[in-house]
């Protein structure tokens, strides 16, 4: 299911045909890409925990989600989550029981081109991901966020997530504050 719409380009302040769809192996190369860009434009790279090539491939061609903006054939922003694993594994240890026992999601990379931020990307990936979600009964959703990343976190308490903890995750590597999102 593909997603049509329209988004400004901030530099030249066109406004720019887009589609949203699934991700698919051949599109690892420019995932990969779009993460480097990311990762070395002027943020702290501690605000990301990058992805490396063969758990992307894991990722596409497993049931998890990876989903991707395109502006003709330019990946400009990139949303992965995923329903079980070790990231997720960590995350239900640190939330409790009750996550256990329900299905759950987490939302575990967010990626977007510069020239596009300001269009609420981020939060139409995540709601995509959540519709997408809500076809297999899962009303739980998680994500993580650097408490530094103001933007990601103003983002994803706009969509209704609740901080619950702050926690040292991914190996004790990376900070990250937990939200929950449970919808009824």
């Amino acid at each position: 299911m593909n997603q049509i719409g329209k988004i400004f380009h901030l530099r030249s302040g066109l406004e720019k045909d887009y589609t949203l769809r699934n991700l698919e192996i051949s599109d690892v190369p420019v995932i990969l890409e779009l993460q480097d860009r990311v990762m070395t434009g002027g943020f702290d790279p501690r605000w990301f925990y990058p992805f490396g090539e063969q758990e992307l491939m894991e990722l596409v061609e497993s049931d998890n989600i990876a989903i991707g903006v395109y502006i003709e054939e330019k990946l400009i922003a990139f949303r992965a989550g995923c329903f079980s694993g070790r990231e997720f594994e960590e995350i239900i240890s640190v939330l409790g029981e009750k996550y256990k026992e329900r299905p759950c999601f987490l939302m575990n990379g967010v990626f977007v081109d510069k020239a596009y931020r300001g269009n609420h990307l981020q939060r139409k990936l995540s709601e995509y991901c959540m519709e997408l979600c809500r076809g297999k009964g899962i009303q739980t959703f998680f994500s993580v966020v650097h408490p530094h990343n103001i933007p990601s976190v103003q983002s994803i308490k706009s969509m209704g997530f609740e901080e619950r903890k702050r926690q040292m995750l991914f190996d004790g590597n990376y900070e990250r504050f937990i939200f929950v999102k449970e919808r009824n």
